[in-house]
């Protein structure tokens, strides 16, 4: 027999899920039947559904399946609160606000924060506060004083249904933050009269919140936050612009009672505090008060001083004088020193002041003197005296002129000058004449008596009679601006003498060094006032002879003007340049010329001229190579040079000694001289003048020998060759080549010497018989009759060598072995095999898979296995993703495209690239993937068509295999907490897709219908045979996306049922308004008829905080009466989740 329905339904042999009343029967793929009854549902009347059975023949019975659920106690749902409340306020806490049970069971709160409720008034410590419990159940918290955050505070409580369930949630309070007033306390100073003090108001003061605190006013007068004086008692407070608060009292102000005057503070939130600053002002003695006392005085009078005579002090204290000018006084008769003038101090007290002799001034002289008190107080003041001025007499100088040669006619003399102190020369009078000369201005003798100007004094004229020497002289006097005539007269002296004559220095054109006697111009002198009579040789030429008639003139001889005429000069014949001689001169009355005068004889150097020697371009090849003669274009005497006539010297050799010059005048090259400039510098000088030296610079450009080789390998019966030219490009060879052949370690194996510039060569390593017929190959060797690649000494001559023609210079060429070409390979022939590979193998291709096989395992070379150094290997048209490495290994990269794919592949031998063998490799790349389709359904149990907390949601996931591989052990993980899973693991083949193993139930809580919507995500997972793993995430709709699930929960609407019947029916017992357990934050008010508050709660629950007829008002009624029927006003007020404000407002029906 079968079943063939369950409750109407008709079995499909299949995975299966049908709905009987108040639960589910599940069938699973193996026909297993399960019933699960609704969520919390329980009776002690059985559950009945029919079900079908057949005999397969036709033949069919119907029974019932009768189930009793049995009740078990569910635990109550607990619900985080969450309230706010200002820093030092305090805040109602209703815990059961939110709480619900399932059964129906009245709550109890249990313990809060860990301690158990005692049922009486209670405190408890929480987190940052107090909880206290009223005698009446109240729970009130109340912050820390002075705590906020922006952080709930959180602690637990514990509810119990009385069945023994629990449950545990969190009280969530945000403390707002509140501003604190901040503290200010006075301030206490001590300050001396007449002294300043820096203020600091703020020092002892505080805010409780950490906030900055500033001074906003001090005595009333608001600060500006720049530069400001404020007036105070008995003061004045300045504040600076960088903030700076001084105090400063009155002047002489003092008192033993504090001054006191207020200050505000702020803390920038609004909070203010007010406190004073108390400043003591202390006494202190005043220093007196000096004042400049003013006199006036004539010149050269005295004054009688009286410096305390306009002085004074404030404390009444007798004042002394202690100093004049610096100078202490000493109570007895004192003379003292002062500006312009001397203070007397008589025995009994009287001070006299006398100015220096003609001193007088319009600017007043000014001198200090200090008074005391007695009582360590002082004051300095000035005694300010101005001295009149009284005329005074001029003062006419005496004065002697410098001397005038008796024949030097009229010539200016001194001026005449004149002093007066106390004002200007006005005029000079003439009061007598010279004797042996005329005074004169202006070229008109002056007259005794006659007046001049102090400009006219300036501009006199004398001149000498011509025949008289000695001092002549002339007196006058002088009158200033006032009429004041110098007494006595000044006399002029006029000293007239004769003149010396005066030698003359002379040059003479130039002679040569190798002249001879030479006569020179004659000997020069002058003299203004007489004749020259002889001329005094005082010192010779050093370097020639001076001669008279052919005789040498001597040190100190006379020489008459016409002998000073006749002179000669003689080169030394080894000197060149500048050769002197001085003489003096005496003239007819015997007077010499102090200054003897010069005379320069030039004489010339012999003309020697080295001339440079640029060479544009020298090989450097490997002999001495002979450049040039310097000496061949030197000159003396502007004739060609004499190598014997001048010695060489080389003061600037070339430094690397590749250029020298030889003692004859050849400058040679050093063997193999690297190219470049190389320069020496040399010097000839006249042996019969070495100081008669000329320089020159040899220059040399050396270039590289150089040479042009070409060589090129090529393969002639199977034997490797190297045909090569060598052409000398500067130079004319003088050697065979050498050819040096390196290996790849740079290693000389093999050397070939007296070689042609042109030809062929055998490679090294490779051997030929008398027919020319290839014997052995580099890097070869014959092992039992069979060629294999080996250590010969060659092997590293391939595939390339370098080889170095050495004929001046050397030059490398790097030569390939040659290319294999049809019928010639210049190695031994091999055969060659690559094998398919049949058999499929697997590969990953999602994650990619490394050495999925190696091809090269069954391929051949020379009938033994193939070694990856000997072949090249190289894939045909392989897809993009699939790549063959040296080795023979094939990688599959991540994210190649799935399929069955047949892989050409060749091998060729290194050694004979034309030697080659292909060959297939088949290979399956598997690509699995998966995909979840997630759906979700809302319980709506008591069909009101709102999401209520303890309502269910029904997740479906529909799972398909989107790859090219079958999946195993397909499983559906959902992070949502709560959710309950159930169906699976399953399987599934290429394509396949299953929507009905899997579901997920999830239970509703009142945060989630506060939240508006739920949205969560899950996750599908299988693994492929080869042990692939993949996953997806679900998405709502679309098989390609991955966008969670989102169901829109509309539980939160308000919706008042206004009809209360309090009869005992369990039906409208209770003021029912829905929605408003997501809005906690909330008042319920009910009036009667008359206005009367009968009920008032906050946080109002439709649970166990809600309205059932019973008055907690103002209206006295037994609880059992309950309230009147009638018509009743309510007032709802609520804010959202935003915290916006809202109202509802209506009438309301109770019945009983």
């Amino acid at each position: 027999m079968t079943i063939t329905s369950i409750n109407g339904t008709t079995l499909t042999g299949g995975v299966q899920t049908i709905t009987v009343p108040n639960g589910t029967v599940n069938i699973s793929a193996t026909g297993v039947i399960t019933f699960t009854p609704d969520a919390n549902f329980n009776s002690a009347t059985a559950i009945s559904f029919p079900y079908v059975i057949s005999d397969g023949k036709g033949g069919t019975a119907s029974a019932n399946q009768l189930i009793t659920v049995t009740s078990v106690n569910d635990n109550p749902v607990a619900v985080d609160d969450v309230y706010t409340v200002a820093e030092d306020g305090s805040l109602t806490l209703n815990p059961l606000a939110l709480d619900s049970d399932v059964d129906g069971d009245t709550l109890t709160i249990t313990s809060i924060n860990g301690t158990t409720l005692t049922g009486s008034a209670q405190t408890i410590t929480v987190p940052n506060g107090t909880v206290n419990i009223s005698a009446t159940g109240v729970i009130t918290f109340t912050p820390d004083a002075n705590f906020n955050s922006a952080t709930a505070i959180s602690f637990p409580y514990v509810i119990s249904d009385g069945h023994g369930g629990t449950a545990t949630a969190n009280q969530l309070i945000t403390v707002t933050s509140v501003n604190d007033n901040p503290v200010a306390v006075d301030d206490t100073y001590t300050v001396a009269e007449d002294g300043s003090l820096t203020l600091n108001p703020l020092n002892l003061d505080s805010d409780v919140d950490g906030d900055t605190l500033t001074i906003t006013s001090i005595n009333g007068t608001t600060l500006t936050g720049s530069a400001q004086s404020i007036t105070v008692p008995n003061g004045t407070v300045n504040i600076s612009a960088t903030g700076v608060i001084t105090f400063t009292p009155d002047a002489n102000f003092n008192s033993a009672t504090a001054i006191s005057f207020p200050y505000v503070i702020s803390d920038g939130k609004g909070g203010t505090a007010t406190a004073n600053q108390l400043i003591t002002v202390t006494s202190v003695n005043d220093n007196p008060v000096a004042v400049d006392d003013v006199y006036t005085v004539a010149e050269d009078g005295s004054l009688t001083l009286n410096p305390l005579a306009l002085d004074s002090d404030v404390d009444g204290d007798t004042l002394t004088i202690t100093s004049i000018n610096g100078t202490t006084l000493t109570g007895s008769a004192q003379t003292i020193t002062v500006p312009n003038g001397t203070v007397n101090i008589s025995a009994t007290g009287v001070i006299t002041f006398t100015p220096d002799a003609n001193f007088n001034s319009a600017t007043a002289i000014s001198f200090p003197y200090v008074i005391s008190d007695g009582k360590g107080g002082t004051a300095t003041a000035n005694q300010v005296i101005t001295v009149t001025s009284v005329n005074d007499a001029p003062i006419a100088n005496n004065d002697t002129n410098p001397i005038i040669s008796s024949t030097a006619g009229a010539t200016t003399i001194n001026a005449l000058t004149a002093t007066d102190i106390d004002g200007t020369i006005a005029s000079y009078t003439v009061l007598s004449l010279p004797t042996n000369g005329v005074l004169a201005l202006a070229g008109v003798p002056v007259t005794v008596n006659q007046i001049l100007t102090p400009a006219e004094a300036a501009s006199l004229t004398y001149a000498p009679s011509g025949t008289f020497t000695g001092n002549d002289t002339f007196t006058f006097t002088a009158t200033d601006d006032l009429g004041a005539v110098a007494l006595p007269s000044a006399t002029i002296t006029i000293p007239v003498g004769n003149n010396a004559p005066v030698a003359q220095d002379d040059t003479n054109a130039s002679i040569p060094s190798r002249a001879g006697a030479t006569p020179i111009n004659a000997l020069i002198a002058t003299d203004t006032d007489g004749t020259v009579v002889s001329y005094t040789v005082l010192s010779l030429p050093a370097h020639g002879v001076l001669a008279l008639s052919g005789t040498a003139v001597l040190v100190n001889q006379v020489l008459t003007p016409l002998e000073v005429s006749m002179l000669t000069y003689d080169p030394s014949g080894a000197f060149s340049g500048n050769d002197t001689f001085t003489f003096t001169a005496t003239d007819n009355d015997g007077a010499i010329d102090a200054s003897p005068a010069v005379i320069t004889i030039v004489v010339d150097k012999t003309v020697l001229v080295a001339v440079s020697d640029p060479i544009n371009s020298v090989v450097g090849i490997n002999k001495t190579v002979t450049v040039t003669n310097i000496f061949n274009n030197d000159t003396l005497n502007n004739s060609p040079l004499n190598p014997l006539d001048v010695d060489l010297h080389i003061p600037s050799p070339d430094p690397t000694g590749i250029l020298t010059l030889k003692p004859d005048g050849t400058v040679e090259l050093a063997p193999n001289a690297p190219a470049g400039n190389y320069t020496l510098t040399y010097e000839i000088c006249e042996k019969a003048n070495p100081s008669n030296c000329s320089p020159a610079t040899v220059t040399v450009k050396v270039v590289s020998p150089t040479m042009t080789v070409t060589a090129n390998s090529y393969c002639s019966n199977n034997t490797p060759y190297v045909s090569y030219t060598v052409t000398a490009d500067n130079f004319t060879p003088t050697d065979l080549l050498t050819i040096n052949w390196l290996d790849s370690a740079n290693n000389i194996v093999a050397t070939q010497s007296n070689m042609a510039l042109s030809g062929s060569v055998l490679w090294p390593g490779a051997t030929v018989d008398a027919n020319n017929n290839p014997t052995d190959w580099p890097g070869w060797v014959l092992v039992n009759g069979q060629w294999t690649q080996g250590n010969d000494g060659f092997e590293l001559t391939r595939p390339a060598v370098t080889m170095q023609f050495t004929l001046n210079p050397t030059q490398s060429v790097v030569v390939n072995y040659p290319s294999a070409i049809t019928g010639c390979n210049a190695m031994p022939t091999f055969g060659i095999q690559a094998g398919n590979d049949d058999d499929v193998t697997l590969a990953d291709g999602l994650n990619g898979s490394l050495e999925v096989i190696n091809v090269l395992a069954n391929d051949k070379l020379n009938s033994v296995p193939v070694k990856p150094s000997d072949v090249i290997l190289k894939g045909l048209n392989l897809p993009t993703g699939i790549t063959i490495n040296a080795d023979g290994t094939l990688d599959v990269a991540p994210g190649t495209k799935g399929g069955n794919y047949t892989l050409t592949y060749q091998i060729c031998e290194v050694a004979n690239s034309s030697n080659c063998s292909t060959a297939t490799v088949k290979i399956f790349v598997e690509v699995p993937a998966i995909a979840i389709v997630k759906t979700v359904v809302l319980n709506d149990t008591n069909s009101n068509g709102y999401a209520e907390a303890g309502e269910t949601l029904t997740y479906n996931f529909t799972i398909t295999n989107t790859g090219n591989t079958d999946l195993e052990n397909i499983l559906v993980s959902d992070p949502l907490p709560g959710i309950v899973m159930s169906g699976g693991p399953i399987n599934l083949g290429v394509g396949q897709s299953d929507n009905s193993s899997i579901t997920g139930t999830y239970t509703l809580t009142q945060a989630d219908v506060n939240s508006s919507s739920i949205s969560n995500q899950a996750t599908a997972s299988g693994i492929t045979k080869s042990g692939i793993i993949v996953m997806d995430k679900s998405d709502s709709s679309d098989i390609d996306g991955e966008k969670p699930t989102v169901i829109t929960l509309s539980g939160c609407v308000i919706k008042i049922f206004n009809a209360v019947s309090s009869n005992g029916d369990d039906k409208n017992e209770r003021f029912y308004v829905q929605g408003l357990e997501c809005y906690p934050d909330n008042t319920v008010q009910i009036y009667n008829r008359w206005g009367v508050l009968v009920f008032e709660r906050d946080h109002y629950n439709n649970n166990d905080i809600a309205f059932r007829g019973i008055s907690e008002g103002r209206v006295t009624i037994k609880d059992s009466d309950g309230l009147p029927e009638g018509t009743y006003y309510y007032i709802i007020k609520y804010k959202d989740m935003q915290s916006n404000p809202h109202q509802e407002a209506g009438y309301l029906y109770l019945t009983k």
